[in-house]
């Protein structure tokens, strides 16, 4: 079984999302939503474009390496991009969630309890990440994870 984690948080989650695939069996990518979105060679002139595309991007490598049985973190802040993008790593893994052999796990990254934020309504895990290890935060990430999602053997 491959494991697709798609985590959305308003605060860096690279060391995060890394924790995970290093805890995942088999090969595991590490898709950093944000840099995809800011490094265009030559941006596009239109924001929405720009997200778009960035979207359709993810959607394609997301493909490409769960099809070569790869599991997939995807972490991004989505600030800039904002409900769009949501919205559209929403769409993903509803696609990703019918292929057989995949599984999705959706994780709200928050500051704290406190933070003001709104809960994503889609999201299977909300977890706090001020002033706690990004190994922690990786290790609740792999518990809420079934066994056989974590194991690509």
């Amino acid at each position: 079984m491959t494991a697709l984690v798609a985590i959305l948080a308003r605060e860096d989650a690279t060391e995060v999302a890394a924790g995970v695939a290093r805890r995942l069996s088999g090969r595991a990518v590490v898709i950093p939503y944000d840099v995809l979105l800011q490094g265009w060679p030559v941006k596009p002139g239109d924001p929405e474009e720009m997200d778009l595309l960035t979207a359709k991007q993810v959607k394609l490598l997301t493909a490409g390496y769960v099809r070569a049985g790869f599991h997939v973190v995807l972490h991004g802040s989505f600030g800039e991009a904002g409900r769009r993008s949501e919205e559209g790593i929403s769409t993903l893994l509803g696609l990703m969630r019918t292929v057989p052999g995949v599984h999705t796990l959706l994780v709200e990254a928050r500051g704290g309890s406190g933070d003001g934020a709104t809960a994503h309504p889609g999201a299977d895990l909300t977890i706090a990440i001020r002033e706690r290890p990004a190994d922690d935060i990786a290790a609740a990430i792999i518990e809420a994870l079934p066994l056989e999602a974590i194991d690509a053997g």
